[in-house]
């Protein structure tokens, strides 16, 4: 299999470098810089939902970049039995949706991206 047809490269490597879209549908190579990653850790207090939603503040987040997010593994057994999960990001802003309402503070581990 020949990777570099998976992946078309438009430079050569060096050593620690990544793929980065170039915006012509391939990539180069390169090092991301600080502002293409960012991580947060985001908690959902139990007297932050309403409705089976909750709205909380973070940072970096917009409408343009790709946010994940999974629960701590403190939190894994309670956002699985309460069906919780994101389901809107605004401006410095991620909603989550509870299928049923926690009745502790539950915690997600965030990566933001920045679309390149």
């Amino acid at each position: 299999m020949a990777y570099e047809k998976l992946i078309p490269v438009t430079s050569s490597v060096t050593s620690g470098q990544t793929p980065i879209a170039n915006g012509s549908g391939g990539y180069t190579w390169g090092t991301p810089d600080t502002e293409v990653y960012k991580s947060a850790t985001v908690e959902i207090a139990a007297n932050a939902w309403n409705n089976g939603t909750a709205t909380v503040n973070v940072a970096d987040v917009s409408a343009n970049k790709v946010v994940m997010c999974s629960p701590v593994p403190s939190s894994s057994s309670t956002v699985a039995e309460c069906g919780i999960y994101m389901t809107g990001q605004g401006n410095g802003t991620l909603t989550f949706t509870a299928l049923e309402t926690p009745e502790k503070t539950v915690s997600f581990s965030a990566v933001i991206m920045q679309r390149v």
